[in-house]
Parts: structure tokens; C-alpha cells; sequence
């Protein structure tokens, strides 16, 4: 039976330089993740959104001006506000959580890294992004709380 443990979430764009500015979304702070098992018996967590914090999110995005953004991320958030689907397929079956300190890219079916979630890392706002957060159109840093 999986376990679950609350969590806090911090969503992040990215400016020219690629440094993180935090995405103030009301009623988006705060998630709860489970403790389970993927399709090949090996533990994992997952995020799990809400759906009012996926519509939030999603108002969010689409606010978001591309040209005040990394140039590197901007395919990836103009496809992000394109695509209505692209969470909702996680606030449904969750979103699987990198190892600790890792980040993992969720990826468009072109390949485009849309999202970039950080799990227990020590993203702030004003932190440089580096790899595919800098290609992400946002990057969602996710920190257990005890």
C-alpha cells in the first residue's frame, strides 16, 4: 500500500540570463506525494496536483511572456501554452519524482523538455539554471516536508 507525505512546491521561469525567478501561483505551494512501486516493482514517488492547482498553473503559464524568458527555453513554453493536455494526463496518474537532489525532464512527444522537476534540491529564486532547466518552460522544484 503506498504512502503518502506532504510536500511543498515551488514553480520557477526562467529569465534572459536563466536565472530562476518563482512563479507566485495562489493555492500552489503545497502538494501531497506517494510512496509506491513503478511497472518494474522498483520503489518511486509521485507528485500528485490537484486539479484546481493544474487549472492555477496553467492560467500561469499562459501569463507568462515568452520574450522576458531564457532563449532557450521559448519553444518549450510555446509549446507548453499550446498544449491543454499536458498535465492534466499528471494531475491523473501523478508525476514520477527523480532520486533525490535530481532533476528529471518531462518531455513533449517532439522531444521538447516542457517541464523540469527538482526533487529536494536547493533551487531558490535568483539561483542560475543549468541543462535542461534552461530549456524547460518551467521548473517545478518539489522538497519533502518533514
Amino acid at each position: 500500500m503506498p504512502a503518502t507525505f506532504p510536500a511543498k512546491i515551488s514553480i520557477f521561469v526562467h529569465d534572459k540570463a536563466a536565472v530562476a525567478k518563482h512563479l507566485k501561483i495562489d493555492g500552489v505551494d503545497s502538494a501531497v506525494c506517494f510512496y509506491g512501486r513503478n511497472e518494474r516493482g522498483a520503489q518511486n514517488a509521485k507528485l500528485i496536483l490537484s486539479e484546481d492547482a493544474v487549472d492555477e498553473i496553467e492560467k500561469a503559464i499562459k501569463k507568462i511572456e515568452i520574450d522576458e524568458c531564457h532563449p532557450r527555453s521559448h519553444a518549450s513554453l510555446k509549446a507548453l501554452k499550446g498544449d491543454s493536455l499536458f498535465f492534466n494526463e499528471y494531475e491523473q496518474r501523478g508525476i514520477e519524482l527523480p532520486k533525490d537532489k535530481a532533476t528529471l525532464s518531462l518531455k513533449n512527444e517532439s522531444g521538447s523538455v516542457l517541464v523540469a522537476i527538482v526533487n529536494n534540491g536547493d533551487l531558490e529564486e535568483g539561483a542560475s539554471l543549468s541543462g535542461d532547466q534552461k530549456k524547460s518552460a518551467i521548473t517545478i522544484n518539489v522538497t519533502k516536508l518533514e
